[in-house]
């Protein structure tokens, strides 16, 4: 059987090896050295022999499928000097979209207050007093209206002189 011809096989050959034959053949192992080869070869390699042999030479069933895969490469990187000038233009943006966020929030706090006004004025003409006690509240009402802008006029400038001061360039900062 096949397992007896790869058995004898290996061990002609070794024996071949074992001869010490000069000038062709110079004697590599000794009769000790055989006999441990072959125990270790019927131990592990002839042990499982046939599961091999028929592992390797059995015809397989080969199903070839094909993949198409799409690797993303990183975008090239850009010099920092041109990192740098679109840092300044999105800063420029963001300010000059502040500044048009501000004057919106302005037009509408405006707006909201001459309703106010109207509202009040009215309801003051419409009360049930004499003339005296409404204008002691118009007038308080006036005061009112002058501490509220002055509070909002002292914001504004601050928020202002905020906005001014982050929209300079750093000390620090590198010019172009």
């Amino acid at each position: 059987d096949e397992l007896q011809k790869a058995l004898s096989y290996l061990q002609r050959t070794l024996l071949i090896y074992s001869k010490d034959e000069k000038p062709e053949k110079a004697k590599v192992f000794s009769a000790k050295e055989i006999e441990a080869i072959l125990l270790y070869g019927k131990r592990t390699l002839f042990k499982y022999y046939r599961l091999y042999s028929y592992a390797f030479r059995k015809e397989q069933n080969q199903e070839t499928k094909k993949l198409q895969v799409y690797i993303d490469f990183p975008l090239p990187t850009k010099p920092l000097t041109i990192s740098e000038a679109i840092e300044d233009k999105a800063s420029e943006q963001e300010e000059m979209d502040i500044e048009i966020k501000d004057d919106q929030d302005r037009e509408e706090e405006e707006e909201e207050r001459e309703e106010e006004e109207e509202g009040t004025e009215d309801m003051i003409k419409n009360l049930n007093v004499d003339n005296n006690t409404k204008r002691l509240l118009q007038a308080k009402l006036d005061q009112f209206r002058a501490q509220m802008e002055a509070k909002l006029d002292e914001r504004q400038k601050s928020l202002d002189d905020k906005v001014s001061e982050l929209s300079k360039p750093k000390a620090g900062a590198k010019k172009k």
